[in-house]
C-alpha cells in the first residue's frame, strides 16, 4: 500500500507546483484496481496477518474465521514474543489499510519511479506498464518483509542510494515492465 500511497502524495505535490523527482516502491502491488477484491473481511485480514507473522496460509484453512486471530496470537505469543494486544492492533491496521484501498481509485503517474519487486515474486503486474508507463523495476532479494532485514535490505539500500544520487536515470537490470 505504500506504494500507492507514495504515487497519490506526489500527485498531490504535483498539483501543488512541488516537483517530485522520484517514487520508490518496495514490492508494491497494484490490488486496488480490483475493486470488488477488496472489500475487508476477517478471512482477508488474518491471511495478511499470517503473511506478516510467517504463518503458514496453509495452517490457517484448517481453523474456522472466527478463531484464527486468537490461533496467530498464540503463535506468535511462543515464536515472536507478541501479545494478543499487538496482534488485535495489526488486525485493525489491516482492516484499515483494506477498506482504504477498496474506495481508492488511483490515477496513472507519468514521472520517474522505481519499484523494488521481491525475488519471491516472479513477475510484475502487467497493469503497471498502463498505471506507471516510466516505471524502472529492480528484482531484490527476500520477500515483501524480509527485503527490508538483514542481509537483503543492504542490497535494496545501495541500489536505492543509486537512484537517489543519479535520479530514475540508472539502468535497470530488470527493465520496465
Amino acid at each position: 500500500m505504500g506504494g500507492l500511497i507514495a504515487i497519490e502524495v506526489a500527485h498531490r505535490l504535483n498539483e501543488l507546483g512541488q516537483r517530485v523527482e522520484l517514487i520508490a516502491m518496495l514490492d508494491t502491488y497494484l490490488r486496488t484496481l480490483d475493486h470488488d477484491d477488496q472489500a475487508p473481511n476477517e478471512a482477508k485480514v488474518t491471511r495478511y496477518v499470517a503473511q506478516f507473522l510467517k504463518i503458514p496460509l496453509k495452517a490457517l484453512d484448517k481453523i474456522p474465521v472466527e478463531q484464527r486471530l486468537e490461533f496467530m496470537s498464540e503463535r506468535a505469543s511462543s515464536t515472536l514474543g507478541t501479545d494478543a494486544a499487538e496482534i488485535g492492533r495489526l488486525a485493525d491496521v489491516c482492516r484499515a489499510h483494506l477498506a482504504a484501498l477498496s474506495r481508492h481509485m488511483p490515477t496513472p503517474y507519468n514521472d520517474a519511479a522505481v519499484l523494488f519487486l521481491s525475488s519471491q515474486r516472479k513477475k510484475v503486474d502487467d497493469r503497471w506498464s498502463t498505471f506507471c508507463p516510466h516505471l524502472i523495476v529492480e528484482q531484490v532479494s527476500g520477500d515483501h518483509y524480509t527485503m527490508l532485514r538483514k542481509p537483503a535490505v543492504d542490497v535494496l539500500a545501495e541500489r536505492l542510494g543509486r537512484y537517489l544520487q543519479n535520479g530514475a536515470t540508472c539502468d535497470s537490470k530488470e527493465g520496465s515492465p
